[in-house]
């Protein structure tokens, strides 16, 4: 619906791969989603901020990258 013009948006680290289950929740816990990198604020690049994924390696912190790879940023914290 109009787009956004900053070139990030359209960035490989700027989307998750989320089921129809998944992004229902991270839209009904949108606080929760924040702390989880789920979902990222005005300003905040998608390319740096870490988020909170069940990934091949096992669960963690990573960063996404341009390329569409997910770079290791650490262990899955207790919540």
């Amino acid at each position: 619906m109009g787009g956004d013009p900053r070139r990030i948006t359209n960035c490989p680290c700027n989307g998750l791969d989320l089921d129809d289950v998944c992004h229902a929740w991270i839209e009904q816990n949108r606080t929760i989603a924040r702390k989880l990198g789920l979902l990222l604020g005005p300003g905040e690049d998608p390319c740096t901020e870490p988020v909170l994924l069940r990934a091949a390696y096992g669960p963690g912190w990573y960063r996404l990258d341009a390329d569409g790879g997910a770079v290791w940023a650490g262990s899955m914290p207790w919540l």
